[in-house]
């Protein structure tokens, strides 16, 4: 797959070469992105979301007038999940499959402990997958 995709960019798109070599044993991580919703969820109190994450020790962040979404931070990770007041939720900084379960699992024991206690997971066999809620 490395070799077809090289191949198409240097007959396609050769002008998108600025410089060096391609080596397919050098690949750089693929950062995947995943959307998922609370079910039953269309007004969700960001501010309280945002405090009891905190009380329960999580590091997360909601300034509404930067960004409409509360940030959950995962340690030891570069994984961050964004809840939305409408129960949407990005997922991001995994980069296999078996992390997005993993960040799942820690997600769904956060919001359970808050009352949330439902988490759709999507499911896919791509590295970048969305699914409308």
């Amino acid at each position: 797959m490395t070799t077809r995709l090289q191949q198409h960019i240097q007959d396609h798109c050769s002008d998108s070469i600025v410089s060096g070599s391609w080596t397919p044993g050098n690949r750089r991580v693929v950062l995947m992105n995943y959307k998922t919703c609370l079910q039953g969820i269309n007004d969700l109190s960001r501010e309280q979301l945002y405090r009891n994450l905190r009380e329960q020790g999580f590091r997360t962040n909601y300034e509404p007038a930067v960004y409409p979404a509360v940030k959950i931070y995962f340690d030891g990770t570069r994984w961050i999940a964004k809840v939305f007041r409408t129960g949407q939720i990005i997922l991001t900084g995994m980069t296999t499959e078996e992390e997005k379960d993993q960040l799942m699992s820690r997600l769904s024991m956060a919001f359970t402990s808050n009352v949330i206690t439902r988490i759709n997971v999507t499911k896919s066999t791509g590295t970048n997958t969305t699914r409308s809620c």
